[in-house]
């Protein structure tokens, strides 16, 4: 979400192993806030092991 409109939907079913993803998100306007939400309504579940995040911003002038 970005300043609380969705820009990006994931599908994520019950699975095992490694879960990735992209997205791509251009914003409009700054400052803006970038949120990672979960809704669905259902609990988001993760299993007894290390679990890692990454997020890269880029900024780009034309």
């Amino acid at each position: 979400m970005v300043d609380d409109i969705s820009v990006s939907l994931g599908n994520a079913p019950v699975v095992t192993g490694q879960i990735s993803g992209d997205a791509l998100i251009t914003v409009e306007a700054v400052p803006a806030v970038v949120t990672l939400a979960n809704q669905t309504g259902a609990d988001v579940l993760f299993a007894n092991t290390v679990v890692q995040a990454n997020i890269a911003i880029l900024t780009a002038s034309l």
